[in-house]
């Protein structure tokens, strides 16, 4: 394949990659060292501590010698000036570990008790100097002074999974805000008393918890949860409030969040940031119910990239407000939450890919059929709505387009009028039109059915193309293509259907996309590249491509569109 025929690349916001763990990442932080120097201080399954100065972006040796999955990092400052960090994980002690970034050497001996495996840890300030508060899966919290390694008080929690726990002051005294599981629960660390916890249920598991204290004293808590739902509190008065995102959508509509950290901007202005296991980061405003939060998002690497697992805020250069992020591929990124996304052009580029019509290209974006511009830029002229989310799309041999999604299939005119519509049920995630009257859509749960676009009814029964979901279809000549959860990609014959030929083209079994290229099979899976194969899989070339590609579409003239996250390229054969 060659030069792109047209191209169109979001402004994606400034944000730069600092560089990456060996595996997933888990966690981060940042920390002061003597110099003045901020540091960023990450941890993952690669079972390594690593330090970045988020300028430059140099790292320093990796922290060792804990031997197991990291999933939990705090920092301190101790009284006499010295930085520490504590983290905690799968190790078969249970304990907490602390350790000194300036010298990587562990600080005394690790503190031993817990029962069971440690989820959270959270350094906070007490009158008596910095404390450590490690929560547990063996139902207590245990509050230990980092600079003795004794444990002061051990609270029990019978019946309760505590986690996620953040630290801040009420006036002069320390607090612990901890989940339980959909809940909030309040703690004083050094009475170990309960405390009034906001009343709110987010009704799925609570992922990540933030906290925020004024000038004025004021103290404003956060939540995040699996079900993607978004809480701010205020602790004085007891109000809870759900944020709600009302703006446009965008490629992934988050089904959870991930991570959560409140920040100041430039002009002073409190906002809280989520990380979301759709790749992106959301700017809220904590006092509008309704809104449309601001959005960031950077060009992915692989596939793993996708959960905001991390965040924190500092304050970089020209005091300047910026965020730091770890994500379920262990990049870490540095981001300037004052260059958010415009989610208007941001809901244009999807997983469903490309198609023409009347020698136009044209996209789905949410519930319609948007036409692109000659430099590949959306324009204004769209279908009309189809009133549920368009999951794929498929060209028909007459210049027209069929879209399904919701568990409907619409037929669209060259011109993107409804043509027809007729249910397709669970099968809804994939569809390949062929000459005639046919045409072929998928299931999540790896099932392929036939409809007939002149009947709108299925043709024959269903049948189990892949072990696991199918995940992408495309047509060559007469026969299907089929790539699925297993790792295969498959060739059939349709009527009677018939496996034709199978193989396995990315590495791994690694393949989520594919499309037709001439005589050509396209695939894309984990990698920044698009590779080609022959129908009997064997190697035909392949071409580098800048960014993950989310989708791959057959394109007249043997052209191959490349979808991504922030845009999308035309290539010529």
């Amino acid at each position: 394949m060659s030069e792109e025929v047209i191209g169109y690349r979001l402004p994606v916001s400034p944000h730069t990659v600092v560089g990456s763990h060996d595996d997933s990442g888990q966690a981060i932080t940042h920390v002061t060292v003597p110099d003045g120097r901020l540091l960023l201080a990450t941890c993952g399954d690669d079972e390594v501590i690593r330090l970045w100065d988020p300028a430059s972006g140099a790292v320093s040796q990796p922290i060792t010698g804990y031997g197991e999955t990291m999933g939990a990092i705090t920092a301190w400052t101790t009284s006499d000036g010295e930085p520490r960090i504590a983290a905690v994980g799968d190790a078969p002690d249970n304990a907490v570990w602390i350790w000194n970034p300036r010298t990587g050497q562990r600080i005394g001996e690790p503190l031993m008790g817990h029962g069971y495996c440690i989820s959270g840890v959270v350094a906070f300030p007490s009158p008596d100097g910095p404390r450590l508060a490690s929560v547990s899966d063996d139902h207590t919290m245990r509050i230990w002074d980092p600079g003795t390694g004794e444990q002061l008080r051990v609270i029990e929690t019978p019946g309760h999974w505590l986690a996620e726990p953040s630290a801040f002051l009420d006036g002069d005294r320390p607090r612990i805000l901890t989940r339980d599981f959909s809940t909030l629960r309040l703690w004083d660390p050094l009475t170990g008393e309960e405390l009034p916890a906001p009343d709110f249920d987010h009704e799925d598991l609570v992922t990540a918890t933030a906290v925020h204290t004024d000038a004025d004293g004021r103290v404003r808590l956060a939540s995040v949860s699996r079900n993607g739902t978004v809480a701010v509190h205020d602790l004085a008065s007891g109000v809870s409030r759900e944020l709600e995102d009302t703006g446009p959508g965008l490629l992934d509509v988050p089904d959870g969040l991930c991570s959560a950290v409140f920040f100041v901007t430039d002009d002073g202005a409190l906002r809280l940031a989520t990380g979301s296991d759709a790749a992106d980061i959301r700017i809220w405003d904590p006092t509008l119910n309704e809104q449309a939060p601001q959005v960031l998002r950077g060009r992915r690497r692989s596939w793993t990239d996708r959960e905001v697992r991390g965040l924190t805020a500092f304050t970089g250069a020209n005091s300047r407000a910026r965020l730091a992020s770890i994500d379920s591929g262990g990049v870490v990124r540095v981001w300037d939450p004052s260059r958010p996304l415009d989610r208007a052009i941001g809901a244009t580029f999807g997983h469903a890919g490309l198609v023409v019509a009347a020698g136009r290209y044209v996209v789905p974006v949410e519930d319609r059929l948007v036409v692109l511009g000659t430099d590949g830029s959306p324009s204004d002229e769209s279908s009309e709505p189809t009133g549920s989310l368009i999951e794929d799309c498929s060209p028909l041999p007459d210049d027209g387009n069929i879209t399904v999604g919701d568990g409907e299939a619409v037929v669209w005119s060259a011109r993107l009028e409804e043509v027809a519509r007729f249910e397709v049920g669970q099968w809804d995630d994939g569809v390949v039109a062929f000459p005639g009257d046919l045409v072929a859509t998928a299931a999540r749960w790896g099932g392929i059915r036939l409809w007939s676009l002149d009947q709108g009814c299925a043709v024959g029964e269903p049948f189990d193309a892949h072990e696991g979901g199918v995940l992408d279809l495309a047509r060559l000549g007469e026969q299907l293509v089929s790539v699925g959860d297993d790792g295969w990609l498959r060739l059939w014959e349709v009527q009677p259907w018939r496996l034709v030929a199978e193989f396995r083209p990315e590495p791994d079994g690694d393949v989520a996309l594919v499309a037709s290229v001439g005589d050509l099979i396209a695939t894309a899976g984990s990698e920044p590249v698009v590779r080609l194969w022959t129908r009997e899989g064997e190697a035909a070339g392949s071409i580098d491509v800048e960014g993950l590609p989310e989708a791959l579409s057959t394109l007249p003239d043997s052209h191959l569109g490349v979808g991504f996250i922030d845009g999308l390229v035309v290539l010529r054969s």
